[in-house]
């Protein structure tokens, strides 16, 4: 069997090489939860300013509500903020969005890196067919 060279293995060697620094706790989150740069700057807008509504959300991006909007919901859908509707005196009712607290998200994060973790070890495990090497 060659001896593999650690340098330039893929995957999680490539976090090891020497030119790379190593990944930030941040980077991770956002990688593993599918969030954008703009959805990880609301999300630090609502942990410092929030809750809000959709409009001051819209505010901070410079974008419209219907933009703001879109971006909440995506962060809701990975877990990081959520929303809770308010009453108006005058009837009807309005949401404010919060930011979940950063251990949360850290142990959500954890969840869905242990899930695929299994996942794919369990793919590597019953899924793997040799080549033949005689064909």
């Amino acid at each position: 069997m060659p001896e593999a060279e650690s340098d330039t293995q893929p995957g999680v060697n490539a976090f090891t090489r020497s030119d790379i620094k190593g990944i930030s706790c941040e980077e991770v989150i956002k990688c593993v939860l599918d969030i954008s740069e703009e959805g990880w700057n609301i999300y630090h807008f609502l942990e410092h300013e929030g809750p809000l509504r959709v409009d001051k959300v819209g505010d901070f991006l410079g974008k419209d509500r219907s933009t703001a909007y879109r971006e909440l919901q995506k962060l809701i859908n990975c877990g990081i903020c959520y929303k809770e509707p308010t009453n108006i005196k005058e009837g009807g009712y309005y949401f404010l969005y919060y930011s979940r607290p950063v251990d949360e998200i850290k142990r959500e994060t954890e969840r869905c890196l242990d899930a695929t973790y299994s996942q794919l070890k369990r793919a590597i495990q019953d899924n793997f067919t040799p080549q033949n090497s005689d064909e």
